[in-house]
């Protein structure tokens, strides 16, 4: 069957040397995780798939995409390392990785789990952290004890051994890893609503699910019916950012929502540096219509500043380029149509800009290599029947 998607870009500022515009050739049922670097040869890698197709990545060299079959469920986010040699993709079970520049991937013995967030970092940008849940077992590649981890599974040695390190706050989501020893990692869980619920399938936010059969499953947006509640009681939501100094031996909760007042959890999270950082939520407000959030710090999660809000459905993802400029990747919804959202900080994330709606792009996964000259955004199609990258150049 060929699926056409109707393109339109609305710039809400001056024309601009570059845009971000879906790449139709990267169509795929199921398209969620993305990942860009800076290699001479990769300047992208996707975690896709397609009915009667299958699991694949592909990789993207700046012009042109290359795509390699995975056995494999559920791909959720894919990463590659500065030099493009060590490529690791993350599903709702297995983690798959490749050490010679793609040319073949292998399985993470030992390790299951489900992640939407795999990162590069380290000096060199050639070690890889893992967010999510773990299952292990105690083995010569696994350094950790054996059992079920919620937080950071990392390599440095090219993904010959991983460890692991519980983050104690649960539910975690999104990482930045902006040293050695200094990450941060979101969390965030939403209220049970009945209604809402959607058997066999992976929630990845509470606005959107994957069904078991790879579709991706767009929430009703309209306003929600708030939760009555008595007095004190929680509201079922929370989110908070974790930070850890000594490279996952312990954390501390250095930002948390009202537990009591708020309806929103955390999503994505980028660092320029230990000290500037910026997390994005998305939820209700009070009234049950939609609300996103995004909080910047500039000592390093001391204190936190509210730097942008809006009434859009969803705010997932946050890129730091520079000291200045910060990215954010958001989604808003018309009756007939799903735009996604970049924001743009110049001043390091003290606010944001609406610099582009991208028309049938519900957004799900947000990444620009090192020097800011690429960027890959996932996005679903209004209908939900189909996924592309949207390419920033």
């Amino acid at each position: 069957m060929n699926i056409f998607i109707s393109l339109s870009i609305l710039s809400l500022t001056s024309v601009a040397s570059k845009q971000w515009a879906l790449d139709t050739t990267t169509t795929a049922t199921v398209l969620v995780g993305v990942g860009s670097t800076d290699a001479d040869s990769l300047k992208g890698i996707v975690a896709a798939a397609s009915n009667g197709v299958g699991a694949f990545v592909e990789h993207f060299d700046g012009s042109s995409w290359e795509k390699k079959a995975l056995q494999a469920g559920l791909l959720l986010d894919s990463a590659a390392t500065k030099s493009g040699k060590l490529r690791v993709v993350t599903s709702t079970a297995k983690v798959f990785f490749s050490n010679d520049s793609g040319d073949s991937y292998s399985t993470v013995e030992n390790l299951i789990g489900t992640s939407q967030s795999a990162n590069i970092f380290g000096v060199e940008k050639e070690s890889i952290a893992l967010v999510g849940g773990w299952v292990t077992k105690k083995s010569e590649n696994i350094k950790s004890s054996a059992g079920s981890v919620n937080g950071v599974a990392f390599s440095t040695d090219g993904g010959v051994t991983f460890s692991l390190s519980a983050v104690p706050a649960g539910s975690t989501r999104y990482g930045a890893f902006p040293s050695e020893d200094t990450w941060f990692v979101s969390s965030g869980m939403w209220g049970d609503d009945p209604k809402a619920a959607i058997k066999d399938s992976h929630a990845h936010s509470s606005r959107i699910s994957i069904a078991s059969d790879g579709s991706i499953l767009l929430k009703d947006f309209e306003k929600r019916i708030p939760k009555v509640k008595a007095a004190g009681e929680p509201t079922g939501w929370f989110g908070s950012v974790s930070k850890t100094t000594d490279g996952g031996k312990t954390w501390s909760v250095v930002l948390s929502t009202d537990l009591e007042n708020d309806y929103v959890y955390f999503n994505g999270i980028s660092c320029f540096n230990t000290l500037q950082c910026v997390v994005v939520g998305e939820g209700d407000d009070s009234t049950g219509a939609p609300l996103t959030v995004a909080y910047t710090t500039f000592d390093g999660g001391v204190t936190w500043e509210k730097t942008l809000t809006t009434t859009d459905v969803g705010l997932i993802g946050a890129k730091f380029i520079s000291e200045s400029e910060v990215w954010l990747l958001g989604s808003a919804s018309s009756r007939v149509q799903i735009f996604g959202q970049f924001w743009k900080s110049t001043n390091g994330g003290k606010s944001f800009e609406l610099v582009q709606s991208l028309s049938n792009c519900f957004s799900i996964d947000l990444d620009m290599n090192f020097d800011g000259s690429t960027g890959l955004a996932a996005c679903s199609s209004s209908s939900g029947s189909s996924c592309s990258a949207a390419v920033y150049k």
